[in-house]
């Protein structure tokens, strides 16, 4: 009986600890939330416009075609196998008159295809069918037991498959998708080792879907890229949107060169932007003086179990495909200056991704109006936010 009262004293002290962490966290989280932009800058009016309800359609798909490769304990399988969620606008009789654009969502490494989902279904919400998984050896669900990133190079045939999948159940008058997807207008987005799926599945000679149509990359880890990598889609509209205080993907060796190797794109750079800042679980860190000192905890033991430096100039077809033969930037050197908070970090990503998108996916009226607003007004409006235009485009 003793034995039992002590238990039950140690569990209330357990759980009157947790209780105190979990009510000073939601205090710190409301006293660090920023406030909200100029209520009458067009900025603040898009984020707070009405838009579609929104509707979600769980996932589980299996691709015959294709193999996932053995790696330490796991055997491998001759099938790639698929969780995720289809986000789509709630269906009424006005979006079922004319289609809309499909956008793939890929999540970084260790992470899931709900990692940014502040983003997934906004983009929903704002007149897009949005489709993301979990990829087999990268996702935190690895069954490695361990995220695999030399899988990467598999993701871009996933994102494809995914593309498929979803266009044939927009066929299918017994899916809840069907007549939804415009075929014609695809676009991915990603981020970090999905901002580098995205980019490979937008341009790699061999890996790439010419059905993409735009392309949208967070952070992604592209210094070995090289100017030649991106020219067999010189008029694809990519936009590479990176943080300056990224302390896992440094922001000077991957993004400060960009613009010269992929002159044709945009580069939006977000003063003071984490890497973590581009996740939606970055919400809860606020009170932290820099979000990336969350990340590179983890990382230190990830850097520790994964060598970089070889696998993607080998895997990716070297120097003939535009992949460079160099190591990449180790993480997390830098010292955890004050940054953007996080939650402001996700507004701008809304903002630019879904007018970025809007740009080149829609053709009405809003097409313009979007595009107007992200090259003038949004910088104008955000002085954290730099736009650097294609070079065809600079006046």
């Amino acid at each position: 009986m003793k034995s039992r009262n002590w238990f039950i004293a140690i569990f209330k002290v357990i759980g009157a600890a947790l209780l105190i962490i979990l009510g000073t966290m939601a205090v710190l989280m409301a006293l660090t939330r920023p406030g909200a932009l100029p209520g009458e800058s067009e900025s603040a009016k898009r984020l707070v416009r009405g838009a579609h309800p929104v509707e979600s359609l769980a996932l589980v798909l299996r691709d015959d075609s294709r193999e996932t490769k053995a790696i330490g304990g796991f055997p491998g399988s001759d099938f790639r196998e698929f969780k995720g969620t289809v986000w789509f606008p709630k269906a009424n009789a006005a979006n079922r008159k004319s289609r809309l654009p499909l956008v793939v969502y890929s999540h970084g490494f260790g992470s899931y295809h709900k990692a940014a989902d502040y983003l997934t279904e906004w983009l929903a919400a704002s007149g897009y069918v949005v489709a993301a998984i979990d990829f087999p050896l990268t996702s935190m669900f690895s069954p490695t037991g361990f995220p695999d990133p030399a899988d990467a190079v598999n993701q871009p045939g996933d994102l494809s498959f995914l593309i498929d999948r979803i266009l044939v159940a927009a066929s299918d008058p017994q899916s809840p998708l069907f007549g939804l997807v415009d075929p014609d207008k695809i676009a991915a987005v990603g981020l970090s080792l999905g901002g580098l799926t995205t980019t490979l599945i937008a341009y790699h000679d061999e890996l790439r879907d010419d059905r993409l149509k735009a392309a949208v990359a967070m952070a992604p880890p592209v210094e070995v890229l090289t100017e030649r990598f991106y020219q067999t889609r010189p008029g694809l509209p990519y936009m590479l949107i990176a943080g300056t205080k990224d302390n896992v993907v440094n922001y000077e060796p991957n993004m400060a060169p960009f613009p010269e190797r992929n002159p044709a794109a945009w580069l939006l750079s977000l003063d003071g932007g984490t890497h973590l800042g581009f996740a939606s679980f970055s919400g809860y860190l606020t009170w932290m003086k820099h979000a990336d000192e969350f990340a590179c905890l983890l990382l230190g033991y990830i850097t520790d179990t994964h060598t970089l430096d070889y696998y993607w100039h080998k895997v990716l077809g070297g120097e003939q495909a535009g992949i460079a033969a160099t190591p990449f930037s180790p993480p997390c050197l830098e010292d955890y200056q004050s940054s953007l908070n996080p939650l402001r970090q996700q507004d701008f990503v809304k903002l630019s991704v879904e007018a970025f998108l809007d740009m080149h996916l829609k053709e009405d009226g809003g097409a313009g109006e979007s595009h107007y607003f992200f090259e003038e007004v949004l910088p104008r409006e955000n002085p954290e936010i730099r736009l650097r235009q294609p070079r065809r485009l600079e006046k």
